[in-house]
């Protein structure tokens, strides 16, 4: 093939079409100055304000780098596997946002096709010039479709897609075709005219490239433009010189790579450089500290310190929660007086997650003197400050989740308490009355919290922050509060601590992301390294908190750490089964309830109850959906189960958000959360997990990862897989046909395509079993039936009854 020429592409294994120009994201600030007492709702006008209008000229002739009808250039999409155009992202304020897109289908004779259409924007889509398939506006979650029929003609047909929504946190902008009948002889290309011929050689390249541990092996001499950018985990935003080393690979057909676990090969093809993610498991190791016993925890205070403010987008840094291990160490500069300005300036102007902030500011304030000039702008910025979605003002500030909720009421109650006399601008109350509301309100979050448990329970991400927040109320709040606060922060250690296992937690989690391959990695280990040092070490930045608190671990923690056996408990509307011995750990969540109880939380948007906590977590339900574990019912962050050897050696199956692994910002993800929510039932050290996937979801397969070269050995034979790791054993069975996929990992995925498909997973170990032959004979003699959507297996039985939540739909 010749730099200007183009060639045709079958559809992938799913029928999706996946050769994309575009042009975009186009952002534009949304000007609107309507208001709303419910964010959602005030969200889903601005999606609503969204008219996708028609092309005034339909584009002739689409040249990569050329100029686009809305003004941006026409680029080439390249994402390695992906079925859908994803260009999602993360707005830490609204955006409009708008992008073109054009492919081609190809066919030899006129051929009638059915398609289904998939977007979270607002699309509207010509074929050869014709309209022909609408989605009116655009929605959260979950992803829309729309079934078309279309005549192709023979040879080239060109569909173009306009896409329109509203960026708002994490907002899927993405467009997925899928060819659902008549697609046999259809391939597909770009536009004769776009001269994408070297764009397509290089993603060949990029494609055919292998991972062979410690080395990169390619298909051809990498051609002049090529790179291998390392990310070194150092992502402190104040030293971005510090984030990547690059290394020129041009010339080269295998590449021994440096030890940086994840990097991305780019080449540069005209004025566009596109690239490939990989990751070395090999080197994603628990990290060990040593330190002398009594010294560290100030070990620990002292690493925090190290980063001058922690990266958060391209154009922002958070330096709070750093700034305070700085000043607790009497390390005080004149740069890190600038991080405070730096931090009220973006307190002010109301970025997602200034609450992070603010709350930084109150023990900052409790601890540290602030000069008189920063004290003054410190007055200024929070008397403007919008405290409440009920409050007049336009942003994107999420106020509803566990953690966010908890932060802005107490961001009301400190500094209303501060500047009790002064009038808030936003309310329109005095800092007394203000904070007298955010008392009942932190009471009435922390009430809920104690009869129920968390929402987002055992979260290898959010706990650190949620901690960190209640130590606030332990330590400056009135006393009731402060009580209520510590039993909560007792709760929330001993909900997590009792799943303990070598040095990590293995744990299912209200939510995740894609820290979740890594237990050891997750900020939660910070928490776990802080109370066992001997345990894998973890950067969280929240943990500073504990440096100046009164607060000590409960006394019982070390008993629950080292508890084997079964162990069960509930916590929000989850009930949680752990099975643990020396050798391995089995965890899961119900899914439904076995006890048959009905949810321990009742859904309410009474608007004359709209200022209350019960109406809070109404929000966070329809936004966030922790709390239901039901099978058939939409997913988002939750992990359900886990099986594991060692620190490292875990395994677990999901429905992916996507099909590939590389879909930034996306909710579910593609190895965290789920499209639908499995049936799962967990006897002792079996677990059965039935998933039935819904027509018109878009994802048709399941996975499980398997870290193929973190056994010591492994066997397949007919639906099972076995690994063995020191004496721990494992055994995976499948009802259909697992396939290895290689993707930003290798060697770690086992896909399965279908729609209703059954796993059960079952360890043991030598002392159990003896040899890992024996085991494996074990496994075969057992008699497993699975038939509508029903697994059995000896005593263990599982069917799959549909359930689903309406209020998990966000439009």
């Amino acid at each position: 093939m010749k730099n200007n020429e183009s060639k045709f592409y079958k559809l992938d294994k799913s029928g999706f079409v996946t050769t994309y120009l575009y042009a975009g994201r186009k952002e534009s600030k949304v000007l609107d100055d309507h208001t709303d007492n419910n964010q959602l709702r005030y969200e889903k006008y601005l999606r609503g304000q969204v008219v996708n209008e028609g092309l005034e000229v339909m584009p002739q002739k689409m040249i990569i780098g050329e100029e686009s009808p809305n003004g941006m250039p026409w680029q080439y999409y390249y994402s390695h596997n992906n079925g859908f155009l994803e260009l999602s992202h993360f707005y830490l304020e609204p955006r409009r946002v708008d992008v073109l897109a054009v492919t081609e289908l190809v066919v030899e004779e006129p051929t009638e096709v059915t398609a289904m259409i998939y977007s979270c924007s607002a699309v509207k889509l010509w074929l050869n010039g014709e309209e022909s398939g609408i989605i009116e506006r655009p929605v959260y979650k979950p992803i829309q479709s729309v079934k078309v029929t279309w005549q192709l003609k023979k040879g080239r047909n060109r569909i173009i897609g306009k896409l329109a929504t509203v960026g708002v946190r994490d907002t899927r902008i993405s467009l997925g075709i899928k060819l659902v009948s008549g697609y046999e002889n259809v391939m597909t290309g770009y536009p004769e005219e776009s001269l994408s011929g070297a764009y397509e050689l290089a993603a060949e390249l990029l494609n055919e490239t292998q991972l062979c541990d410690h080395q990169l092996v390619y298909p051809d001499v990498m051609p002049a433009g090529s790179n291998i950018v390392y990310k070194t985990g150092n992502y402190d935003f104040r030293r971005k010189d510090k984030h990547t080393v690059i290394e020129e690979i041009a010339g080269e057909k295998v590449t021994t790579l440096k030890d940086f676990a994840t990097f991305r090969v780019t080449l540069t093809v005209g004025n566009q450089v596109i690239g490939r993610e990989f990751e070395r498991m090999s080197l994603q190791k628990p990290t060990y500290v040593i330190s002398k016993e009594d010294d560290q925890r100030e070990s620990y205070f002292k690493t925090l310190g190290e980063i001058k403010s922690i990266t958060r987008g391209e154009n922002d840094g958070f330096a709070m929660y750093p700034l305070l291990a700085r000043f607790y160490f009497g390390e005080r500069t004149d740069e890190d007086l600038m991080e405070i300005d730096t931090t009220l300036d973006q307190i002010a102007r109301r970025m997602d997650c200034a609450d992070f902030m603010t709350c930084g500011f109150v023990r900052f304030l409790y601890t540290y003197p602030l000069d008189e000039v920063r004290e003054k702008k410190l007055k200024e910025t929070m008397l403007s400050f919008r405290y409440w979605m009920d409050q007049p003002g336009q942003d994107g500030m999420c106020f509803w989740s566990e953690n966010h909720s908890l932060m802005f009421y107490q961001t009301a109650y400190f500094f209303g308490k501060r500047y009790p006399e002064d009038v808030f601008e936003k309310s329109g109350k005095t800092g007394a009355l203000l904070a007298e509301d955010a008392r009942t309100l932190i009471e009435a979050w922390l009430v809920d919290l104690l009869e129920y448990g968390f929402d987002e329970f055992n979260s290898g991400d959010y706990t650190t922050i949620t901690f960190s927040a209640l130590l606030n109320l332990v330590d400056y709040a009135e006393k009731d509060l402060a009580d209520m606060a510590k039993d909560a922060c007792d709760l929330l250690v001993r909900t997590a601590m009792v799943h303990y296992f070598k040095g990590v937690l293995i744990s299912p989690q209200g939510r995740i992301y894609r820290s979740v391959l890594y237990p050891s990695q997750q900020a939660i280990q910070a928490l776990v390294h802080y109370i066992d040092g001997k345990a894998p070490y973890a950067y969280s930045e929240w943990l500073i908190a504990l440096a100046t608190s009164r607060y000590e671990m409960p006394e019982d923690i070390q008993l629950l750490m080292d508890k084997k056996g079964h162990h069960q408990y509930e916590v929000s509307n989850a009930v949680v089964d752990l099975y643990k011995t020396y050798d391995y750990m089995m965890t899961s969540v119900q899914s439904p309830r076995a006890d048959g109880k009905g949810r321990s939380w009742q859904w309410s948007m009474d608007e004359a109850k709209s200022h209350t906590h019960h109406y809070t977590k109404s929000l966070n339900e329809c936004f966030h959906g922790t709390m239901a574990f039901e099978p058939g019912v939409l997913g988002y962050q939750q992990h359900l189960w886990y099986a594991a050897l060692d620190a490292q050696q875990v395994i677990f199956t999901t429905h992916p958000g996507g099909t590939c692994e590389y879909m930034p910002q996306v909710r579910p993800g593609y190895w965290y959360g789920n499209g639908r929510t499995p049936a799962i039932k967990q006897q002792d050290q079996l677990i059965g997990i039935v998933y039935s996937i819904p027509e018109e979801d878009p994802i048709h397969f399941t996975h499980a990862f398997w870290y193929q070269d973190g056994f010591d050995e492994t066997f397949e034979k007919g639906h099972w897989i076995f690994g063995r790791k020191n004496q721990s054993y494992i055994a995976l069975w499948c009802s259909g046909e697992m396939e290895n996929v290689d993707d930003v990992l290798f060697g770690c995925e086992k896909r399965t395509y279908g729609r209703d498909i059954a796993y059960l997973c079952l360890c043991s170990s030598q002392q159990e079993d003896g040899t890992f032959k024996a085991f494996q004979e074990r496994c075969h003699r057992m008699e497993i039936v699975f038939g509508n959507k029903t697994l059995t297996c000896e005593a263990l039985s599982l069917t799959h009854v549909g359930s689903e939540q309406k209020n998990q739909y966000v439009d």
